[in-house]
């Protein structure tokens, strides 16, 4: 799949994608960058970029997450809608999410995963109700 196939609003959700990854993983790494620099007030500068970079990523997914579920069919934003709920509720299951250890940056990847899910959700069902109403 070529990027120029894609809709704005898939590109969009890909963009968000990236960032919020490249910030997860970049958190991840931060006991490395502590051993390599020795310095406390550079590590937490580290760790909160990678935040930062994080929950822009997730905002940036949610802003195209609505893009998406305007402008598809209602069924395809539905179905995405539910998968993404139900495969970040599993993901952070499996992981065994704790806020005392080192998955704990994958929380707000899971709020946010179920907060673009539930407005996704919200748009289509928003979108279903104005179309029957007005037929």
């Amino acid at each position: 799949m070529i990027l120029t196939e894609l809709s704005i609003p898939k590109r969009v959700v890909l963009a968000g994608l990236v960032l919020a990854t490249l910030g997860t993983l970049s958190n991840l790494l931060g006991v490395q960058f502590l051993e390599l620099t020795h310095s406390f007030d550079a590590f937490q500068a580290y760790a909160d970029t990678t935040l930062v970079v994080q929950i822009t990523g997730l905002f940036v997914t949610l802003v195209g997450g609505i893009m998406f579920a305007r402008s598809e069919p209602l069924n395809r934003v539905a179905w995405r809608a539910l998968s993404v709920a139900i495969s970040s509720f599993v993901i952070v299951e499996l992981l065994n999410v704790n806020l005392m250890s080192g998955t704990a940056i994958m929380i707000p990847v899971f709020w946010g995963a179920e907060l673009t899910a539930v407005s996704m959700l919200l748009i289509s069902a928003l979108r279903f109700a104005t179309k029957r109403w007005s037929a």
